[in-house]
Order: structure tokens, then sequence, then C-alpha cells
């Protein structure tokens, strides 16, 4: 889980679930290759200055695979954000499919998805 801090020595700028840096840490110095889930992005006091719309996105495009929003009424805005970036933008919905896979493969190894014959 990647917090909503900004860790000013690793990435000033941002907050961690926004930061490419913090995220590329996890992926290529740790060598974690499961799912990177985001803290809340919803009612966390820290989110409260990003638009809805762009969380998701922000999060996704720093390399996040699966957002927590606390909030249930900004999830609406939170997935049209996403949706209306990725109809425009062919790279980033190839960084959803590849999140998308990482969830999938993980419900599955949990037994948390069935799959038809």
């Amino acid at each position: 889980m990647v917090s909503t801090v900004v860790y000013r020595r690793i990435d000033p700028a941002r907050p961690a679930v926004f930061s490419p840096t913090v995220i590329d840490i996890l992926r290529s110095d740790f060598g974690y290759d499961g799912v990177v889930i985001s803290d809340d992005l919803g009612a966390a006091a820290s989110m409260r200055t990003v638009p809805a719309r762009l969380r998701a996105l922000r999060f996704v495009r720093a390399g996040g695979d699966l957002t927590i929003n606390a909030e249930p009424r900004l999830t609406a805005a939170m997935a049209e954000g996403l949706t209306t970036a990725a109809a425009t933008d062919p790279a980033l919905g190839e960084r959803i499919a590849e999140s998308a896979g990482r969830v999938l493969a993980l419900k599955a190894r949990l037994g948390l998805m069935e799959c038809a014959d």
C-alpha cells in the first residue's frame, strides 16, 4: 500500500501515491511485482485539493494498480477520469490493462475468481 504522504527526500513535489519515483522504487529497487494499492484517495484530508476525477488517474499513471476509496460518492468521478483519459491515450489504456491483469492474477491465486470450463 502506498501512502498519501509526501516523502520529501524521495519526491518532494508529489504525494507518494502519485509519485512514479516511489512506485518505481517498489518495482525496481525492491523487485516487487505484485499489486500496488493506494491508501485512501477518497476521504483522506491530504487528497481534498486534488479533483476527484484526477485521483485514480494520477495513481495509475504513477504505476499503481488498485485504489482504495473511503468516500463512495467520489467513485464515479474517479472512474470517469480514468476512462475519459484512456479513451484518448492508448498508452494509458495499456497501463490500465496491465494493472487489471495483476489484480485478476492475485484474485485467482487467492481463489476469489472462478473461471468457466
